[in-house]
C-alpha cells in the first residue's frame, strides 16, 4: 500500500540527500589528504587546523530543541510496501495503540517491530540492500521513531521503553555502507536524533530517567563508538567528521 507519509521529517531527507551518494567509493578522497607531506590529519595526527583530512575527533554544544510530531492514530494498523526481491518485514503488536509503517526499496532488506504496552509508532524506510533494522517498544507511556536507511549493509537496533505522561523520541538516518547504531530510551521525554553518512561507522547510545536530548552526527568512514549514556536532564550536540583509525 502506497501512503502519504506526512510525518516523515524533513531533515531526514535533507541527511540522505546530504550523504555521500557513491557508497562503492575507493575510500580515498578527492587530493588524497592522507598523503604523505601534506599536513593533513590522518590516522590520529592531529594534523593543521583545517577541516580537510579531521580524523574524527568529535566536537561538541548544546542541541537545538528536538520535536517529532507523531502522528494520531487509534487501534493497531501496519503497513508494508516492498519493491525489490528478498525483503523481510515482521511486525508484532500487542500496545492498544499501534501504528507501523514500513516501505523497503531494494533486496534483502529485514524490518522487525514488537510494539507493546501503551502507545507505539515506527516508520522504518529502507533504499538499498542488506540492510537491517530491529524495533522493540513496550511500556504504559507513548513510543516513537522515525527510521530511514540509504545503502548496504547498515543496522539499526532501537529498544524504547516509555513511562510516564510525555514521549520518548528517536529520528534515526543512516547513509552509506555497514554503518552500525544502537540506541536504547527508558524512561520518558527522551529525544534523540541521529545520523551517519559515510562507510562503516559506529554509534552506541543509552538514554535513562527523564528529560534527556542528545543530537549526533557522524560523516566518514570509520568513526569510533562514543558509548554516549544520559541519565536524566542532560543535552548534548556531537558531530564527528573525518577519518577514524
Amino acid at each position: 500500500m502506497i501512503r502519504t507519509m506526512r510525518y516523515m521529517l524533513p531533515v531526514a531527507a535533507l541527511l540522505l540527500a546530504s550523504a555521500s551518494a557513491d557508497a562503492s567509493n575507493s575510500k580515498t578522497p578527492p587530493g588524497d589528504p592522507c598523503g604523505k607531506g601534506n599536513g593533513n590529519p590522518c590516522g590520529g595526527n592531529e594534523g593543521n587546523g583545517g577541516s580537510q583530512g579531521n580524523s574524527g575527533k568529535p566536537s561538541y554544544g548544546k542541541p537545538d530543541p528536538i520535536t517529532i510530531d507523531l502522528p494520531t492514530f487509534q487501534g493497531r494498523s501496519a503497513y508494508v510496501l516492498q519493491i525489490g526481491s528478498g525483503n523481510e518485514a515482521t511486525v508484532h503488536q500487542t500496545a492498544t495503540h499501534a501504528l507501523s509503517d514500513i516501505e523497503q526499496r531494494g533486496d534483502d532488506n529485514i524490518v522487525s517491530v514488537t510494539q507493546q504496552g501503551g502507545r507505539a509508532f515506527v516508520h522504518a524506510a529502507q533504499v538499498g540492500d542488506e540492510n537491517k533494522v530491529v524495533v522493540a517498544q513496550a511500556g504504559s507511556g507513548v513510543n516513537g521513531a522515525l527510521i530511514h536507511q540509504l545503502g548496504a549493509r547498515n543496522q539499526i537496533t532501537l529498544t524504547q521503553t516509555a513511562a510516564g505522561a510525555l514521549y520518548n523520541g528517536a529520528v534515526m538516518t543512516q547513509a552509506g555502507i555497514d554503518n552500525r547504531m544502537t540506541l536504547t530510551q527508558t524512561g520518558n521525554d527522551n529525544r534523540a536524533l541521529l545520523s551517519q553518512a559515510g562507510d562503516s561507522n559506529a554509534m552506541t547510545v543509552s538514554q535513562t530517567g527523564s528529560g534527556n536530548r542528545l543530537a549526533w552526527t557522524q560523516v566518514g568512514m570509520n568513526l569510533p563508538d562514543l558509548g554516549i549514556r544520559q541519565t536524566g536532564g542532560q543535552a548534548i550536540s556531537i558531530t564527528q567528521a573525518g577519518f577514524g583509525r
